[in-house]
């Protein structure tokens, strides 16, 4: 029995992000808020397309 092939949507959002890609050896910023845009920055389009459509659909 073969494995099913994996669905054209779930590739599309597992290639969104690159978990491997490597990471900056600086130190993160000290505020709060700071860190938290150093850390989202790489998912920064998905995020945004998430935030529109979550906004579109309420």
């Amino acid at each position: 029995m073969t494995p099913p092939r994996p669905l054209f949507i779930n590739r599309l959002f597992e290639g969104l992000i690159d978990p491997f890609r490597p990471a900056q050896d600086a130190m993160p910023p000290d505020r709060l808020t700071r860190f938290y845009a150093h850390y989202l920055r790489q998912v920064r389009g998905p995020l945004l397309l998430l935030v529109v459509v979550g906004l579109l659909s309420a």
